[in-house]
């Protein structure tokens, strides 16, 4: 008899031994998986954070702004709903369609040859065949005198000079702005 119950008291033994064993194996791998997911959470948190801050930074760069700091060399491509909030206190903008062909070489060699003298105001030109500018194009008398760009509309080339957010010069037709420019 004594020998059954060293078998006994061995298997219980072995068998607490098993236990414990086994609940430190199951808390390594709920450790192990805990781990993983933590680091899944922070890799995936750290590159949201990423995008963020490049989406902010690339959304103060606007794309249609000239960066070129010596204006008599060139002119930019604006929308025209950027019309009156340009950073110059005086300015230019050229409304025309690009699309068409002999207005569209006239005006942007006139608009070049403008930007190429000393001492010009900034010129922005507008493009009224971009899908965003067409609905400002009328056939019907434009608006001489806007004050926002709601009241815009454009009817064929036209140059118009603002000065502090308002309206100072309206020039229409090809032959007055070419005028205008000097040729």
């Amino acid at each position: 008899m004594a020998k059954g119950k060293r078998n006994t008291k061995s298997t219980s033994k072995n068998r607490s031994q098993r236990k414990v064993e086994s609940e430190l194996e199951y808390t390594t791998s709920l450790k192990s998986k805990i781990n993983i997911i933590l680091s899944v959470v922070i890799f995936i948190g750290l590159f949201y954070l990423l995008a963020v801050h490049i989406t902010n930074k690339n959304a103060n760069i606007d794309p249609n702004e000239n960066n070129n700091t010596n204006n008599s060399s060139d002119y930019s491509e604006i929308l025209l709903g950027s019309t009156f909030n340009r950073s110059e206190s005086e300015y230019l903008v050229l409304f025309y369609d690009k699309n068409d062909g002999d207005i569209s070489s006239t005006l942007s060699t006139s608009a070049l040859d403008y930007t190429a003298k000393d001492d010009n105001l900034t010129l922005y030109t507008v493009d009224m065949g971009n899908m965003y500018n067409k609905s400002y194009s009328t056939t019907e008398e434009p608006n001489r005198a806007p004050s926002n760009v709601d009241e815009l509309r454009i009817n064929g080339p036209t140059l118009i000079k603002i000065s502090k957010g308002s309206v100072v010069e309206y020039i229409e037709g090809l032959e007055a702005i070419k005028d205008y420019f000097g040729q």
